[in-house]
């Protein structure tokens, strides 16, 4: 077992594993920052002007500015599209870079550590 790891250094589910067995209570806090940091806000779509959008814990808007190509130092003459986002789990989140395939996989390695 590696005493020097940390979650610096963790880069894959056995070193996670690892980090358990030398620091459970750092080894649980990492393991559930990365349960909940697998989401992230995606376009849904592109809403009409004057449309209001849904906001709450799953859903916000986003506006995104596009210069002018032919004048792009005049703010004045891009054009802002305003998106509906919505959270959804993120495919490259650092969680199943490491290793883990789902997040039910994740969890259930979290539960057995109770």
């Amino acid at each position: 077992m590696n005493e020097n790891l940390t979650p610096d250094n963790v880069n894959t589910v056995y070193d996670i594993e690892n980090l358990h067995k030398g620091n459970p209570d750092l080894a649980k806090r990492y393991l559930k920052s990365l349960l909940d940091g697998r989401f992230q806000f995606v376009k849904d779509q592109k809403l009409a002007a004057g449309q209001k959008g849904v906001e709450n814990a799953t859903h916000r808007v986003d506006s995104e500015y596009t210069p002018d190509p032919n004048d792009p130092m005049n703010e004045e003459a891009g054009t802002t599209e305003r998106w509906q986002m919505v959270l959804e789990e993120d495919p490259n989140a650092y969680l199943f870079k490491i290793g883990f395939t789902s997040a039910a996989q994740a969890q259930a390695l979290l539960d057995s550590w109770r």
